[in-house]
């Protein structure tokens, strides 16, 4: 469209119509009166008019259906004229305008290197070409013997007036990198000057920012790059595309376009110039045309397409239309969160802002942009301020904001260096001050928030033999799980370690007549029986807590106090009898049934991986967590402040979840608390979250304040479990060695326990240990603490426990468990002390991937069956790891223990590891410690928790990377050792590190993890990004 000699011109064109729907040109006098039709064309002639321009003598138009500029006269308008018919190389580019001037007209080609004129009157004669060497020229303006034009490079005039075509050409303005411009808008000023404005847009990512761009130069100068720089008059927000230059002599007048041709929004600003202050004068044009203003009659004229199309008109002179827009609040979200901010944050942790604004007057707004500033002790955060990642937002006068959805707010991503300490963070609604607002005192808001040190948590993973295959870290969707997890607790990272030989149930076989200790698969179902003894299910939790009560911790975690859990891994088609998790409720140790294997992966939502809440709850469970009152559980938190099936209390101020890996609300009626039985619909509350944050202090302060455990000579060690009613009980594992290997916090657990209030233990049966003398006399009496298990069925009221005291000076013949005085299990060993010998590691060798462990022992008491204990050190004997307990002898009595596999135990600093065998009686305990050898350093463990596998983001999406990785000498590694690629292209390092600008098909994301000393792994998944659609 556009406005000559009095009269209004529009045409349709079928470029791109799927249905092939015919074309025309029309007019109409500006002033009024009839409207008629100058051309209709069919189906297979309607490629036209493009690049439509009204002259004095009537419209010219590029034809692509003839391939030929055409000339409609004003006085024969039916009847098209013929102006020029370049050949294919020379076609005009129909994106762009023509421009006519003097006798020609003139045109940049089509994805060429020139801009090209023809006589305007027609003739055979072929183009000239005006200028050349350009990169895709896209705008031309004429002003009298010059040539002013845009391409890549930047903008440049050239003449006509040389003698002979092409003149010279001169650049007065250079372009940067992913740059482009358009819309040339020439003026005279006072004094001899004129100026030249474009849009001027830059790209970056996925995001584009357009600006009004001015160059003035005067007339008798020859202007350059170096003789003035161009200075730029407006800058829009981002994704906001503007045009439609032009003036009226007061002021400077564009178009501001959303969306795809506009479909989000669209406006007219008006700024008077010398001002920097531009007004909205016309809102809400969604559709509207940037390629185009014109001034006409003291009028602006403008176009809108798709829903509303047709040609507008606006005086000059148009009030200015003002809102008064409001920033309402804002909330600083890790999974839960209330309009106040109450809800504990830990540092380090990955953080969203969701931050939400009100329009208080004014014509309702399609599209608002906001900006988050973050400062800590006054200075401004690296990358700071931040841009939303769902862009704009629609507000309206009166309404609110509902935040279970998404958009109704904007999503702001913390980088990690702001999630530490306190920092202020400020939202700025409307930043530019694209929409006219006369209030702007409240388009700010500011809140600060403290993020407290809060260590990670450590999961040393154990396989659970049963009828299944051994499960593994390794296995499909064990990822999912552990991200699920570290969605609901409050803590920066998981770091998992890893072992791969299996705790199994130590049974009894039959050689002959005689019986014999063996080990087994669990039977998860089999309760407290006289055959079975303790239910399996109890039995794999002292199999871990022995494990774990004779396993140093991993340094990196003791050095920053992070808990240690010993979680064991049950295969998921393994019968569990009922319960797809059990821990004890103080002590560190759990299991866990893993996620289905199919589908692989598994969808990402936060309601669609039970295991994840599983892990969630038997790790709370290990705190002294009780359930919540959803489902039917037992031993129930009486103390939870909210409806039991919710997160809590239903309102807008109130606390909603957040799950960050989909960017998705959780309402406080959508989700229960996941140490509920709510089932997969489970979230964490702000009543766990902080309860768990207390409790993790607790343990820490008790840990660092226990008194020292003293290191001479040698300590029983004992563990055991019981049924508190006190019907049943069993001694698990006796050993006697040198207090000096045993780990401080084994040592120290008592403290540790007691800091633990929230168990609350019900009234028991007391327990007692004793050890009897041959003659029957009492040696030692010890009453036991028990520790209670999660209750998760209502066939036994479990406990564990654990002893460690000072070897007595005597001979000890029986080992008794007691309820209330009366006996529940004895253990006889004979008086001699078992002997050992390792042949395997002999010293001296090198361990890479297996290690092989062979020993021979005997027993002079021939009543004696032995149960051995399996140790590693990294450091010579400093720490050790336990690799297995209560391995049951053989009647050849010689033993081996091949690890293909060495999980996460740490490589040594040269020859200092060690292998050494306990082998225990039921109390006498023999022991050899093999010589050193050398295993070397061992690599680290990534995961990649989104992109999944073959996952389908929308076009445009901000994919966020997100992953972490365990070594097993390092620990959980930095931010800088995890380095992310996309398509083999470095994207960031980080645990979440968000990317924009992805073309629409496949790619490949890699996250590469490297530990202190340079050893390196890697994860990758494929995933795709979803072709552009233009909606209908």
């Amino acid at each position: 469209w556009d406005i000559g000699s009095g009269m209004i011109y529009w045409g349709k064109d079928c470029f791109a119509d799927e249905f092939g729907r015919g074309g025309f040109l029309k007019r109409r006098p500006l002033a009024g009166g009839t409207q008629r039709t100058l051309e209709e064309t069919d189906s297979s002639h309607c490629d036209m008019p493009f690049s439509l321009t009204a002259e004095d003598d009537g419209v010219y138009y590029f034809d692509l259906s003839e391939n030929r500029i055409e000339r409609t006269p004003l006085s024969e308008p039916y009847t098209a004229d013929v102006v020029s018919t370049p050949v294919n190389d020379d076609l005009p580019s129909f994106g762009s305008l023509i421009d006519v001037a003097g006798d020609y007209v003139y045109w940049p080609v089509l994805f060429g290197d020139k801009i090209l004129r023809a006589p305007r009157a027609g003739g055979d004669s072929d183009p000239e070409v005006v200028a050349t060497g350009l990169d895709r020229p896209n705008s031309i303006l004429v002003v009298g013997s010059t040539v002013y034009f845009i391409d890549r490079s930047g903008v440049w005039s050239t003449s006509v007036a040389c003698d002979s075509l092409p003149c010279a050409k001169v650049r007065f303005v250079d372009f940067p990198a992913n740059t482009t411009g358009h819309s040339l808008f020439y003026r005279t000023e006072p004094r001899l000057r004129y100026s030249l404005y474009w849009v001027q847009r830059t790209t970056s990512g996925s995001s584009e920012t357009s600006a009004v761009r001015r160059y003035t130069c005067s007339l008798i100068a020859i202007c350059n790059v170096s003789f003035t720089p161009a200075v730029t008059e407006y800058t829009a927000p981002a994704d906001w595309e503007l045009g439609g230059i032009v003036s009226d002599d007061t002021s400077l007048f564009w178009v501001e376009s959303l969306g795809i041709q506009g479909r989000t929004d669209g406006k007219i600003k008006r700024m008077p110039l010398g001002d920097d202050t531009p007004v909205d004068i016309a809102v809400n044009q969604t559709g509207i045309d940037t390629r185009r203003l014109r001034i006409a009659n003291d009028t602006l004229y403008y176009a809108r397409i798709n829903a509303e199309t047709g040609i507008y008109s606006l005086p000059l002179n148009a009030s200015a239309i003002v809102r008064d827009l409001a920033a309402d609040s804002m909330e600083v979200t890790q999974g839960i969160q209330n309009l106040a901010n109450q809800a504990p944050l830990a540092a380090n942790k990955p953080t969203y802002v969701r931050a939400y604004a009100k329009q208080l007057s004014g014509p309702n707004t399609p599209s608002v942009d906001a900006r988050l500033i973050g400062t800590r002790n006054g200075l401004a955060l690296p990358g700071s301020p931040l841009t939303p990642l769902n862009g704009t937002r629609a507000l309206t006068t009166g309404g609110s904001y509902d935040r279970a959805r998404l958009n109704d707010g904007w999503l702001f991503h913390l980088p990690g260096s702001w999630t530490t300490g306190n920092v202020t963070l400020q939202l700025e609604v409307d930043p530019h001050h694209s929409h006219t607002d006369n209030a702007l005192g409240n388009n700010t808001l500011s809140r600060t928030v403290n993020f407290q040190n809060q260590p990670p948590v450590c999961v040393w993973t154990v396989p659970v033999r049963t009828h299944n295959p051994l499960p593994s870290v390794y296995d499909p969707n064990f990822n999912a799980m552990v991200d699920q997890f570290n969605r609901r607790w409050p803590v920066p990272d998981t770091w998992i370690y890893r072992d791969t030989n299996p705790v199994e149930e130590l049974q009894v076989c039959w050689w002959g007549p005689f019986p014999h200790p063996c080990y087994g698969p669990y039977e998860l179902e089999d309760g407290w029986s006289i055959t079975n003894g303790p239910p399996d299910r109890d039995k794999v939790i002292i199999s871990l807590w022995t494990r774990a009560q004779l396993s140093f911790n991993p340094d990196a975690c003791d050095n920053i106090g992070a808990p240690v859990h010993f979680m064991g891994m049950v295969h998921p088609n393994a019968n569990n009898g009922g319960a797809s998790g059990y821990a004890s409720t103080i002590s560190k140790q759990s299991w866990v049934q893993l996620p289905p294997q199919s589908p692989n992966p598994a969808p990402t939502g936060w309601d669609q991986l039970f295991a994840g809440g599983v892990m969630a709850q038997e790790l709370a469970h290990n705190f002294g967590r009780k359930h919540v009152n959803c489902g039917g559980p037992s031993n129930v938190d009486g103390n939870y402040p909210y409806p039991p099936c919710q997160i809590s209390n239903v309102g807008q101020a109130n606390y909603y979840g957040f799950d960050p890996a989909n960017q998705t609300p959780i309402g406080p009626a959508a989700a229960g608390d996941f140490m509920s039985y709510i089932g997969s619909r489970n979230w964490v509350s702000d009543y766990t979250w902080r309860a768990l944050i207390n409790d993790f202090l607790a343990v820490n302060s008790a840990a660092a304040n226990a008194p020292a455990a003293t290191d001479a000579g040698d300590s029983v060690f004992v563990t055991g479990m019981v049924d508190l009613t006190g019907s049943d009980g069993a001694i698990s594992t006796v050993l006697i060695l040198p207090t000096a290997t045993l780990p401080p916090a084994t040592l120290n657990q008592a403290a540790v326990q007691a800091a633990q209030a929230n168990h609350g233990e019900e009234p028991h049966a007391t327990f007692t240990l004793r050890l009897l003398a041959p003659d029957e006399s009492q040696i030692v009496e010890r009453t036991l603490t028990v520790l209670p298990m999660d209750d998760h069925v209502a066939d036994a009221d479990s406990a564990i426990f654990n002893e460690v005291f000072a070897k007595p000076d005597a001979t000890v013949a029986k080992v008794q468990l007691l309820a209330d005085g009366i006996l529940l299990d004895e253990l006889t060993p004979g008086t001699a002390v078992p002997t050992v010998a390792i042949q395997q590691p002999a010293g001296g060798e090198t361990v890479d991937d297996t290690l092989t462990i062979q020993w021979s022992a005997a027993d002079a008491d021939p009543d004696d069956r032995l149960l051995f204990t399996v140790q590693y050190t990294h450091d010579d004997g400093a720490s050790w790891h336990t690799l297995a307990t209560d391995l049951p002898d053989t009647p050849a009595g010689s033993y081996t223990l091949t690890l293909a596999d060495l999980g996460s135990i740490q490589g040594s600093n040269g020859a200092t590891a060690r292998i050494r065998i306990l082998a225990s009686d039921g109390y006498n305990t023999g022991a050899a410690v093999s010589q050193p050898f050398t295993v070397t350093n061992r690599k680290p463990v990534a995961l990649i928790f989104t992109p999944v596998q073959g996952q389908v983001y929308p076009a445009g999406a901000t994919v966020v990377l997100r992953g972490s990785a365990t070594d097993p000498e390092d620990g959980g590694l930095s931010d800088a050792a995890l380095a992310w690629t996309v398509d083999t292209a470095d994207v960031g390092s980080g645990h979440e590190v968000p990317v924009d600008g992805l073309a629409p098909g496949d790619h490949a994301a890699a996250l590469t993890a490297t530990d202190g000393d340079a050893n390196s792994a890697t994860a990758q998944v494929d995933f795709n990004i979803a072709p552009l659609s233009i909606p209908s």
